[in-house]
């Protein structure tokens, strides 16, 4: 006699349950790493503060992960399945209804439709939700149950619009995308805020990194001057010697002499050994919370 796969489950009876509050925002994550990996993190690890922040400052852009602005007038919701009437009057499920999402930055510099829109080209990612309780909800894998997966976005879909104020409403942005016709929705699950040592609606440390842009100036064999500022054109003060390193066009290091900030915050008086002209040089950046990835594309050619 034959024998099926038996699908009948038992449905659970939950005895400790966190249940999913209003989303509040996002972290997206690109869907795999530098090595070609799933991303994704422990369970144990991502009840722990300092696990994020590595997962944010990680070096290369695939292993990063990005956490948003906070979010408000969230609409997710997902479409009816399709269903495919027979004549004999049988009715088939033959497709998932899609989920959509739409939320709205609300009162952030324009800049930040610039850095969203760029996702519309990165490739494949996903998210983790931080919701107003301050769970964390991401993708449960059945064969990985001890990480959590990011819950994947059809990329193709994401869409970023500018809404302007007027007299009786605020700037916004609205972003919108489909989720992954794979994604389903019983594979969604929380991480109790309580389990947390830290809480993610209110740490200082637990946010994006601020993206730095250079230009150069006063370039000669022995030095340049660099201006930093981040995209909303405020300065990025305070940075010392260590926070840098430079490279010439063979991938050598240079010896960076001295630095000093100038009376002008933000702008960096870089002294370094006699270099040869046509030179190019990169100037490469490293300090929690801040992003060098601008930086480091701007080179500099040595006079």
């Amino acid at each position: 006699m034959g024998c099926c796969t038996d699908y009948y489950k038992t449905i659970s009876a939950i005895n400790c349950r966190t249940l999913m509050a209003v989303e509040k925002f996002e972290i997206w994550i690109p869907e795999f790493d530098s090595s070609g990996v799933a991303n994704k993190i422990s369970i144990a690890d991502a009840k722990l503060l300092a696990s994020w922040v590595a997962k944010i400052n990680a070096s290369g852009s695939s292993n990063k992960f990005y956490p948003l602005p906070f979010m408000d007038n969230i609409v997710d919701e997902r479409a009816d399945d399709v269903f495919e009437s027979l004549d004999s009057g049988a009715n088939i499920n033959v497709k998932q209804g899609d989920r959509d999402f739409l939320g709205f930055f609300i009162q952030e510099p324009n800049c930040i439709l610039s850095e969203v829109e760029a996702w519309q080209s990165a490739g494949t990612w996903g998210k983790y939700v931080i919701d107003k309780d301050g769970n964390i909800l991401y993708r449960y894998c059945s064969t990985d149950p001890l990480n959590m997966f990011p819950i994947m976005v059809d990329d193709k879909s994401l869409s970023a619009q500018l809404v302007k104020p007027t007299y009786s409403t605020s700037m916004k942005h609205k972003v919108a995308y489909r989720y992954r016709q794979t994604e389903k929705d019983g594979d969604i699950r929380v991480l109790p805020a309580k389990d947390l040592d830290f809480d993610p609606l209110t740490s200082a440390t637990f946010k994006g990194l601020v993206n730095v842009m250079a230009s150069y100036s006063s370039i000669t064999v022995t030095g340049f001057t660099a201006t930093l500022i981040d995209c909303f054109n405020c300065p990025i003060t305070g940075l010392v010697a260590g926070d840098f390193s430079i490279t010439d066009s063979t991938g050598a290091s240079v010896v960076i002499t001295s630095l000093t900030e100038t009376g002008s915050t933000g702008v960096y008086a870089f002294v370094i050994p006699t270099q040869t002209s046509a030179e190019v040089l990169t100037l490469i950046g490293s300090k929690t919370g801040l992003n060098f990835q601008a930086v480091e594309a701007k080179t500099i050619l040595i006079p």
